[in-house]
């Protein structure tokens, strides 16, 4: 109470509109339930990197990967089901000017906590493994990208499920069936479009710098439009209230 006390003499009233609106979403986004599967991956993720006993950076990018998606999926399938349950969805849609305002109204909260969970096993495998500071770099905008991507993938498949748990276990064999076929099919060009790259595989040890950086940019652009056909997507289904709520 000191501290709120404190907040409110000191900080300008659109500062502290953002302070209180953050504590409030983090309330809302950490229930019991969403704790507990949190502390059941991470000492899942724990014990198979001991287990594995990963030093090599290739594995560790594997893990990082799983533990984004993961964060992901956990964070964000039950994100917009409270608005459902409660019949609140009209009352934001009241205070918020418009439907991508209340998309990032909602969504920067959770999506700063699944970055903010998965820095301490990035940081991690830096120190452990040794991953050079370039390479740790482009793991994280890996990251970074998977992240938005699989968390508005979630949200659009929990529009139309409306319950966490369900929304979560499509997600995982949604994205295993699309895992499994796009990494091995034969398709023509595949590694500038596929989700599970990993940018320094042997497979590129021959590639000229040049056509290296530009596989890696094609690769994340090509995600980061995936992304936004996504959010275009999201935005209609929640532009349609009665969809939504009923």
């Amino acid at each position: 109470m000191r501290l709120v006390g404190l907040a409110e003499r000191r900080l300008p009233v659109r500062w502290l509109d953002e302070i209180v609106h953050f504590v409030v979403q983090t309330r809302l986004l950490f229930s019991r339930f969403v704790l507990l599967l949190l502390a059941a991956m991470f000492a899942l993720f724990s014990f198979a990197t001991v287990k594995e006993q990963t030093f090599k950076e290739e594995n560790a990018f594997g893990f990082l990967l799983l533990q984004t998606i993961g964060l992901a999926v956990i964070l964000h399938m039950g994100l917009w089901e409270s608005e459902r349950e409660e019949r609140t969805f009209e009352f934001l849609v009241m205070r918020v000017p418009n439907v991508h305002s209340l998309i990032w109204f909602k969504l920067r909260v959770s999506l700063i906590w699944t970055v903010l969970l998965l820095v301490p096993f990035f940081l991690g495998f830096v120190w452990f493994v040794s991953i050079p500071f370039g390479h740790a770099l482009l793991f994280l905008l890996f990251c970074s990208t998977h992240a938005v991507f699989f968390s508005l993938f979630t949200c659009i498949v929990a529009s139309f499920v409306h319950r966490a748990l369900p929304t979560g276990i499509i997600v995982v064999i949604a994205t295993s069936i699309y895992a499994g076929f796009s990494e091995n099919a034969l398709l023509p060009y595949k590694d500038y479009y596929r989700t599970f790259l990993y940018p320094f595989s042997e497979a590129y040890s021959s590639w000229s710098t040049f056509d290296w950086v530009w596989l890696i940019v094609v690769n994340r652009l090509v995600e980061v439009v995936e992304a936004l056909g996504f959010y275009a997507w999201f935005a209609r289904r929640l532009s349609k209230t009665e969809k939504w709520i009923g």
